[in-house]
């Protein structure tokens, strides 16, 4: 019995040991393959038992610290230069956790939607880029996407992959491109990529609840937020959009609804092109079907007919009377464009059926309403205007947050890398919040507030913030116009009135057709160009010629750039993609000449010339001025009249 009792008393301690002791938890930030900023201070951080002592050895020396009363530990690393591999080792009382294969070089985040998510496997020629991606200096962590209310202080799940053939594919491919062009220049260096970045996302949901009170940010939150009520507020009448448990449209892993003669008539009407959410289905992500009937002649239906449908967002099946014609379910942001043969086509009533899926609240067919449309000899028909539509399934919750809703990819991506030292940030982003004139206009203030919002949460002083403008994007602008995509870029620009800022001109990478280039090779060069002058103070290198000033001269405008070796590239040598206005503020094309590091532009139209614009448009084909290292010129204006209106 004396035994038995012993035994027994000896379990329970055991087993009151054991519930007692807490394992040492670290970011999943700190493991094997990471990547540590060279020449600082550099954290490691996590929690264990209260009061434990905590010990960690990384390059020969030992680094002690205690756990406070509710189990965080903290230590500052002595600053290191660009080496490596090392065994980073953290102790605790009765555990040990090893750090394997860790680098010591420069550690760059990188944020934004959709251009900054694209991966390496969507490049041009991306099958030997995969084959050429070898170099395991250089390392990205895929920061897990999630979107909440509240701040998240670790992250538990993401892991450090090295380049290789077998995992580049899934590198951001700006950062990788960048991270390589990096490496050619130091290369005893290595790169490490955190990459936290989610397509369709709005600034303000990268800003932090702290962010927001700066300059005038504060309406601006209140605005997203009461919109963000007021659209929840729309979905509780809506009973059509419960979950299912499957696609409506979809019958026996057969489509039911594609047939020229099905009954649509109570199905509900909305105008293509567009996004959902401007359409009355405000918070609606899932799968939606879409209808449309016209005419064609006997001549047209017994050729074929070249057939365009703008964008889908994400992702499309296509039907013409019953035959299926695209199945793509990954070409988001590209025009969708078919040559459809005679016999699927009929004298007099055609149908199209579209089945269009997006699980973020973010869906739509959308372009211009000239992408919307029929082409045959002789013939043009527009599809823009009525569709009928009806839901197949509902999957995205409304009390879910949208990426658009303030501070929530910051509270859950962004706020648990806060402590882990970075050498600064790339940020692709602003085709969301280009959605409009006024939000392009707004996002000046909220660049900056972010630029300093990150740089207060990370503790970082004033680390190097690198922004990509956009690119040349949507049918070419033939005449002056306001412009949504050139207010956004001299938004971007405007991050220049902050130090240690640099902006990356993309005005010819972009592609007409499609809002996700796939050139990212040549944009990862230029942020690697951006870099080194701003970090490593190669100011010789050139980035492209930008505005400094301008002077009326006459009935001229004489523009002086930074840059002392301007170019056109217009095949027959003329200085295109100006426009000049006078006081009445209607612009003309310009002609124009270039004088050393100047520009002259004038127009016979316009006697008293008040204001210059240049690429002033969201796809200014014609902007031919470069450098002499082809180079392109930065868009802008001389004026400071609304560009809303003007």
């Amino acid at each position: 019995m004396k035994n038995k009792f012993f035994l027994f008393t000896g379990l329970l301690l055991l087993a009151c040991s054991t519930v007692s002791q807490a394992k040492i938890v670290v970011s999943s930030l700190i493991s094997d393959h990471m990547v540590l900023q060279r020449g600082v201070d550099v954290r490691i951080w996590g929690t264990a038992d209260p009061q434990e002592k905590i010990s960690i050895v990384f390059k020969g020396r030992n680094y002690q610290t205690r756990a406070s009363r509710d189990g965080a530990w903290a230590v500052m690393i002595a600053p290191s230069e660009a080496g490596g591999p090392y065994l980073l080792t953290i102790r605790g009382k009765s555990e040990v956790l090893k750090i394997n294969d860790l680098v010591v070089g420069d550690v760059w985040l990188c944020s934004g939607q959709s251009n900054m998510e694209f991966t390496v496997s969507g490049v041009f020629n991306a099958a030997n880029e995969l084959v050429a991606a070898n170099d395991n200096q250089i390392r990205q962590f895929k920061v897990p996407k999630a979107n909440g209310p509240l701040p998240v202080n670790v992250l538990t799940a993401g892991a450090w992959k090295s380049s290789s053939s077998a995992t580049t594919a899934e590198f951001t491919a700006v950062g990788y491109f960048f991270a390589r062009e990096m490496r050619r220049v130091h290369p005893d260096v290595p790169v490490g990529i955190i990459n936290a970045s989610w397509g369709g996302s709005g600034i303000e949901a990268w800003l932090s609840n702290a962010g927001f009170g700066w300059k005038g940010l504060a309406d601006l939150k209140k605005y997203h937020e009461s919109e963000y009520t007021r659209r929840l507020n729309l979905l509780k009448d809506k009973n059509d959009w419960t979950p299912g448990p499957g696609d409506a449209g979809i019958s026996n892993g057969k489509p039911v609804w594609i047939a020229t003669d099905f009954d649509d008539s109570g199905w509900k009407e909305w105008n293509a092109p567009g996004w959902w959410w401007g359409n009355g289905l405000e918070f609606f992500g899932g799968v939606l079907w879409m209808r449309k009937s016209f005419e064609l002649p006997a001549d047209v239906a017994s050729s074929h007919i070249a057939l365009s449908l703008g964008y889908f967002d994400d992702s499309a099946r296509v039907w013409i009377n019953g035959h299926l014609i695209d199945s793509a379910n990954n070409r988001s942001g590209q025009v969708r464009r078919y040559l459809v043969p005679a016999k699927y086509l009929r004298t007099g009533k055609n149908t199209l059926t579209l089945q269009v899926t997006n699980l973020d609240a973010t869906g739509g067919v959308y372009g211009e309403k000239e992408s919307l449309k029929i082409n045959a000899d002789f013939f043009q028909l527009s599809l823009a205007g009525a569709w009928k539509y009806k839901i197949g399934n509902f999957v995205y919750r409304p009390e879910s947050q949208p990426l658009t809703t303030p501070v929530g990819l910051f509270n859950a991506m962004i706020s648990p890398l806060t402590n882990y030292t970075i050498g600064g940030v790339l940020w692709y982003q602003g085709e969301q919040n280009a959605s409009d004139i006024r939000t392009a206009y707004q996002y000046r203030q909220y660049l900056q507030g972010l630029v300093k919002d990150w740089r207060g949460q990370f503790n970082s002083g004033d680390v190097p913030f690198v922004v990509v403008q956009l690119p040349n994007f949507n049918k070419p602008a033939q005449m002056p116009m306001p412009s949504n995509w050139a207010v956004l870029r001299e938004s971007q620009s405007r991050v220049l009135e902050l130090p240690n800022t640099a902006v990356v001109n993309t005005i010819d990478l972009g592609d007409a057709d499609d809002i996700h280039p796939r050139n990212k090779q040549d944009v990862g060069k230029r942020v690697a160009l951006a870099v080194q002058k701003l970090v490593f103070g190669k100011m010789e290198l050139d980035t492209g010629p930008a505005y400094l000033s301008s002077q009326v001269i006459g009935d001229s405008i004489v523009i002086t750039f930074d840059n002392k070796n301007l170019i056109s590239k217009d095949r027959y040598g003329y200085v295109t993609g100006f426009t000049i206005a006078g006081t009445d503020k209607k612009f003309v094309l310009a002609k124009a000449r270039i004088a050393g590091n100047q520009v002259v532009v004038w127009s016979e139209a316009v006697k008293a010339p008040a204001s210059v614009r240049y690429g002033w448009a969201n796809n200014p084909a014609d902007a031919s001025l470069y450098s002499d290292h082809l180079m392109p010129a930065f868009t802008f204006r001389t004026d400071g009249w609304d560009p809303c209106l003007y």
